[in-house]
């Protein structure tokens, strides 16, 4: 099997496929199902955010949080399995500025190389 001759599991392989289709049949619509973060729960993220102003996303997507948070003055970065969500994330203003790592946030220890921007 090619996922063991690289290493990676069949489990984990499959995982990944899973979540990069979601992120393909998703990526169009998911900001009109989801819509946008009330700007109390944006307050709320920029104060937890500390004195240091810096966040990661976990599953980034396509930047609903993001970057209304970076538009607060927080340095955002973020990890997605989908590079259809993260491609999303790359056509609203300002979202080509927030680095991004493709993979699963469940094996952050699996993701190598510097974030994608």
């Amino acid at each position: 099997m090619r996922e063991m001759a690289l290493g990676v599991d069949a489990e984990y392989s499959s995982r990944m496929h899973d979540l990069v289709s979601y992120g393909e049949v998703f990526a169009d619509i998911y900001d009109d199902l989801y819509g946008g973060v009330s700007t109390e729960g944006i307050d709320l993220l920029v104060e937890l955010s500390g004195s240091g102003r810096r966040a990661l996303e976990l599953g980034i997507g396509t930047g609903r949080i993001a970057l209304p948070l970076a538009g607060r003055g927080v340095e955002v970065h973020g990890v997605d399995a989908s590079p259809a969500m993260v491609a999303r994330l790359r056509q609203k203003p300002n979202g080509e500025r927030i680095p991004v790592a493709i993979g699963d946030f469940a094996e952050l220890g699996s993701i190598q190389g510097p974030p994608s921007t």
